[in-house]
């Protein structure tokens, strides 16, 4: 009896000492960055968000909880990536599963445009303390457009408690992108611009809208590095916002926290009066300004939208501003001011 308790003793000593929450440290270093020189990008585009973790060396194996804020501050992303290979446990809170369903909280995993969906999360907290936790859930079309970010939990969790939670109701746009959407569950402290941190690695399932056109494969990346890929692309119900875009990444290795950030912008090329669409108000007010050059009675400088250089006015209203405003009609976005 007396060597069983030592034994559960030594345990417990052992799970707390692997549990125990991170701390900041010079060693460990966290890089986060978007593709784009200047980190300017028009609506319509992608954007392709790259990271890293080291200490000294490549990092294989960290847990990187990754946000992407909008023009208005508010969360757009939230996903827990990993650098590679999935970390070994034990984690202090870990997240179980993620399943789509129905109102009455069975699972359901076709949803037509328009209706409303439910989405159950199951978490544990593996620790001997109480842990704070924030679920979040995002949702994703088949072409990789975020189009829901909504949290699930937001609570404190006893040791060794295990929390299943469903939110109803999620509405999925009457105009969705149809096929495999995705979503992603990610479990936390606090949010990375509050400098919380990932507990576990994200679950994920597949859901069906309409159809089932396969969603898009991830890009493969390295070993100690992580990426995301994402269209810029606006519809009347999932509009992008206008404006500057903030990226916060957290990771704990070791025993160590690290911290990475990165503002990039999106705006609107042609949108020429600024209501926050492009149609035939500004074909026509490029088509009169057609041909014209600094000086000359038509000039309109909203409409030299471009040049040899993409988006860099160059002193003339030609094809290639047409050509611009052509290709982008119908594109919508939110003003983010």
């Amino acid at each position: 009896m007396l060597r069983a308790f030592k034994f559960v003793m030594i345990l417990t000593a052992l799970l707390s000492l692997t549990l125990a929450k991170p701390a900041y440290s010079a060693s460990l270093s966290l890089v986060v960055a978007t593709d784009k020189q200047g980190a300017l990008y028009n609506v319509g585009s992608t954007v392709t968000f790259t990271g890293s973790v080291s200490n000294g060396s490549t990092v294989p194996d960290a847990l990187v909880l990754f946000e992407v804020d909008g023009p208005k501050h508010s969360p757009w992303i939230i996903r827990t990536f990993t650098t590679g290979h999935t970390p070994a446990g034990p984690w202090p809170v870990e997240l179980l599963s993620v399943t789509p369903t129905d109102f009455y909280g069975n699972p359901k995993y076709s949803f037509q445009p328009g209706q409303d969906a439910g989405f159950n999360v199951t978490l544990r907290n593996n620790a001997f303390t109480p842990y704070p936790v924030v679920v979040t859930i995002n949702l994703f079309f088949s072409n990789g457009l975020p189009f829901v970010l909504q949290p699930v939990i937001n609570t404190t969790l006893q040791p060794g408690q295990v929390l299943s939670a469903v939110t109803w109701p999620v509405n999925i746009p009457a105009n969705s992108v149809v096929g495999q959407a995705m979503v992603f569950a990610s479990v936390f402290g606090d949010y990375p611009k509050n400098n919380g941190w990932p507990y576990s690695p994200e679950q994920s399932a597949a859901f069906n809208i309409t159809s089932g056109t396969p969603a898009k494969t991830p890009q493969t990346s390295p070993l100690g590095t992580f990426n995301l890929t994402v269209p810029l692309t606006s519809t009347s119900s999932v509009p992008i916002w206008l404006g500057n875009y903030t990226v916060y990444a957290m990771t704990h290795y070791g025993y160590s926290l690290a911290s990475a950030q990165t503002v990039f912008s999106v705006k609107l090329v042609g949108d020429m009066n600024g209501d926050g669409k492009i149609d035939m108000k500004d074909v026509a007010a490029v088509a009169r300004a057609f041909g014209s050059r600094p000086g000359d009675p038509k000039w309109n400088p909203a409409a030299d939208l471009t040049g040899p250089i993409p988006f860099v006015p160059d002193g003339i209203v030609d094809m290639r501003d047409v050509a611009l405003v052509g290709k982008a009609f119908g594109l919508v976005a939110n003003s983010g001011s």
